[in-house]
């Protein structure tokens, strides 16, 4: 008997006739209706031919899903890697890792870890695996400041420079311990446990003077404006029923000193997190503020707090970082938090040491975790 001839499924040609319409189509429209499409619809649709691919990469289509699905005024010039981080910090979806570390003072930069204790300072890979140590012979260790060169204060007054080959540049004795240290653009603040501050620019000392009425806690800042560069400590001083949050600018380059305070009936806080223009501090009734610093050429002013609630114990630290912080309380709670307030709530550390475009570093009992979003 003949096999019977397969009739074709009028379905089939209908499916057809779309395909091929849909193939003869120009970059520019399908690019235009990719634009209705959600970011998992992309995804799949990039699957589909190594044409498609190429279209749903495009940098002007992943900006306006950007602003279309986010709340951000954020500038970039990869739109699609910039989704990724921020959908990833949204729903808290990353890659963990944990090194073991036994210093508590740490620091990270380019995917190197520097731990520093009284013996010396280590070398890292991100992955945890030591690269090269070297004996230093200062004290016990009390603060790190990595930029282009690793900055490293001890209890002891000394405080040292090293190159990134880890050679020593410079070594300076205060006349008490230091407590804070932070370096970049050529200069470097030095704070000593009597709140006494020296600023440095280019190895050389240039500016020194007591902080008379800067109380703990406090934070160091230094960034470049334009061709200047401008040296900040924001700091708190308590009154009889509430405290002053204020903040002072010198500009090391011109020499133009200026500085501004807000009176805040907000319990005083337990820590303070300074990334121009965004202040977060930390406070004993287990809640964040989040006030914006106004700076132009003729004001320096607050902007009124905004509160932020959620934490159920004590908490331990918080950082923020342009326009995201993470906060960390007692039992492992930990928050990835937004501008407006919203936050997602993660298992994980107690502590918190820094945070970049896509990765968070926390450090646990003898551990670094590193948060990596931009998976």
């Amino acid at each position: 008997m003949p096999k019977r001839q397969r009739s074709e499924s009028p379905f089939s040609c209908k499916r057809a006739k779309f395909s091929f319409l849909i193939l003869n189509l120009s970059d520019e429209i399908i690019l235009h209706i990719f634009s209705y499409l959600s970011h998992k619809d992309l995804l799949a649709s990039q699957l589909v031919s190594r044409r498609w691919n190429r279209i749903v990469d495009d940098n002007q289509l992943w900006r306006k899903l950007f602003f279309k699905t986010f709340r951000s005024s954020k500038v970039s010039t990869d739109w699609r890697n910039l989704f990724r981080i921020t959908h990833n910090w949204q729903t808290a979806s990353f890659h963990k890792t944990n090194i073991p570390s036994v210093s508590p003072i740490a620091g990270i930069k380019g995917g190197k870890i520097y731990s520093v204790d009284q013996q010396g300072i280590t070398v890292s890979s991100i992955s945890g695996i030591p690269e090269k140590f070297v004996k230093l012979n200062y004290g016990l260790p009390s603060c790190i400041s990595i930029s282009s060169a690793i900055y490293i204060g001890y209890k002891s007054g000394w405080w040292i420079s090293l190159s990134s080959d880890l050679s020593l540049q410079q070594s300076e004795k205060e006349i008490e311990p230091v407590d804070r240290i932070v370096h970049d653009f050529g200069c470097t603040i030095i704070v000593t446990v009597s709140l006494h501050l020296s600023i440095y620019q280019s190895s050389r000392l240039t500016h020194s003077f007591s902080s008379l009425g800067v109380e703990n806690p406090y934070a160091l800042s230094l960034r470049k404006l334009r061709n200047e560069i401008v040296a900040s400590i924001l700091y708190t001083t308590a009154l009889p029923v509430d405290y002053l949050l204020g903040i002072y600018e010198l500009n090391i380059t011109t020499g133009i000193a200026r500085y501004t305070t807000s009176r805040t009936s907000i319990s005083i806080p337990n820590q303070i997190s300074y990334s121009h223009p965004y202040v977060l501090s930390s406070h004993k009734d287990n809640t964040l503020c989040l006030h914006l610093l106004h700076s132009s050429p003729l004001r320096l002013f607050f902007g009124d707090p905004q509160k932020w609630y959620g934490h159920t114990s004590g908490v331990t630290s918080a950082v923020v970082d342009r326009d995201r912080a993470i906060s960390c309380a007692r039992g492992g709670e930990v928050r990835l938090w937004e501008q407006g307030g919203s936050c997602v709530i993660v298992e994980g550390e107690e502590d918190v040491i820094c945070l970049d475009e896509t990765r968070v570093f926390l450090k646990g009992k003898g551990q670094i975790c590193i948060w990596d979003f931009g998976i």
